[in-house]
């Protein structure tokens, strides 16, 4: 009699035990969020176009133009803020409401010109125009779509520009962003190599897009790289991507180079597929 009352009661607190781990962990799932609203701002009062913010889980959205943004976020979060030529930061949420919810980023110094983006034909490397193709995607949230290179030409070298097709299908078109990145130990995209951000307008014409990159001075010091275009879809904008209403980027498949891709609801850089966004790279 005293082995069953024993084996009943070792039963009770295990079962008691899961129900408090529950109840622990519904609580943490089912943190109250918030509807945060602000504004990024440089030193001079003017906003950063198109910055990023995320939470600790890197769960994020980008700023409109003006650097407007919006975000659901729980009373306890810290936002962080990012834009390329700007020093990182990080807010509290309570602390961003209590300065009016405006963000103020410092800007770091590197002496650029600005960069103009045109169509302009340009000296390539290893050009496969004939293998570009249209190529659409289905996506409900801001997104890379990069392709890593493994070539031993690019060791020592400065990226001096480039080039894509790109447009977009519906309206009104989003811009993309463009990004040079470096690799960590996994063949995946580390650090954004560009010194100035570079904003890329489309339109409803699927056409070349030339970007000259000699005056950020991208000195490689790897024989990897990827190039990679962000969708900017502002949180202010909210809208929904489909097949109806996507980017149109240019795509190859080749051995020596793979496609990765991130987007929020992944929080990390995974491969692919097999077909990877097109660049014409041009070095020195």
């Amino acid at each position: 009699m005293m082995r069953i009352q024993s084996s009943v009661k070792v039963h009770i607190n295990k079962f008691t035990l899961i129900i408090i781990l529950l109840l622990h962990y519904g609580n943490v799932f089912t943190q109250e969020l918030i509807r945060v609203q602000g504004k990024i701002l440089n030193t001079s009062s003017v906003g950063i176009p198109f910055a990023s913010v995320s939470t600790k889980n890197k769960y994020g959205c980008i700023a409109n133009e003006k650097g407007e943004f919006i975000i659901n976020a729980g009373l306890d979060d810290s936002l962080y803020f990012s834009s390329v030529g700007y020093v990182h930061s990080s807010k509290s949420v309570s602390e961003i409401t209590k300065n009016n919810n405006i963000i103020v980023l410092d800007s770091i110094s590197y002496n650029l010109g600005e960069l103009v983006v045109t169509n302009a034909p340009m000296e390539t490397l290893n050009s496969r125009k004939k293998r570009i193709i249209r190529h659409g995607y289905r996506m409900t949230s801001n997104f890379w779509h990069g392709t890593v290179y493994l070539n031993k030409s690019l060791k020592n070298k400065q990226l001096l520009a480039v080039r894509f097709k790109a447009g977009f299908r519906g309206s009104p078109p989003l811009a993309l962003r463009l990004g040079v990145f470096s690799l960590d130990e996994r063949g995946f995209p580390k650090e954004n190599l560009l010194k100035k951000e570079v904003i890329i307008p489309t339109t409803n014409k699927y056409e070349w897009k030339s970007v000259d990159l000699e005056n950020q001075e991208l000195l490689l010091n790897q024989d990897k790289l990827c190039v990679a275009l962000e969708l900017i879809n502002p949180s202010t904008g909210n809208l929904i991507l489909n097949e109806k209403y996507s980017p149109l980027i240019g795509t190859i498949e080749s051995r020596d180079q793979y496609p990765v891709f991130i987007t929020n609801k992944l929080n990390k850089w995974v491969k692919l597929g097999k077909s990877c966004p097109y660049f014409e790279l041009t070095i020195r």
